[in-house]
């Protein structure tokens, strides 16, 4: 099995398969960690679009779907708390500091990220 960061230089560009129900923010971790492990540097995330992400020199789409607005929303709750939403939802962008685990379990692999 080869690693991200080849799979990446090999021209393949790492994917987040969001899954449905509890397991979502799960999904979003694992594939977040995908994602700086090949160098990614920047993550756009909004309703009816896909997540895309800032790698190699280029925004690149890394979901295959586009997010409802509960899915933003409970990406932004999970991570900013409510205050969040609300935040977004007065028109203001947010660019919060987070800490993801990108391996449930595993506290010792954390990637952080603003």
């Amino acid at each position: 099995m080869t690693s991200v960061a080849n799979q990446f230089a090999a021209g393949e560009t790492p994917r987040i398969q969001l899954e449905s129900g509890p397991r979502f923010i799960d999904s979003f971790c694992m594939g977040v960690g995908k994602l700086f492990d090949a160098r990614a540097s920047d993550l756009t995330i909004q309703t009816d679009d896909y997540i895309w992400a800032y790698l190699n020199r280029r925004w690149v789409a890394v979901t295959t779907q586009r997010l409802e607005h509960t899915q933003v929303e409970a990406l932004v709750t999970h991570f900013c708390g409510p205050a969040g939403v609300a935040t977004l939802a007065s028109g203001k962008p947010l660019d919060p500091d987070v800490e993801i685990l990108p391996e449930p379990g595993n506290p010792r692999k954390v990637v952080r990220a603003r």
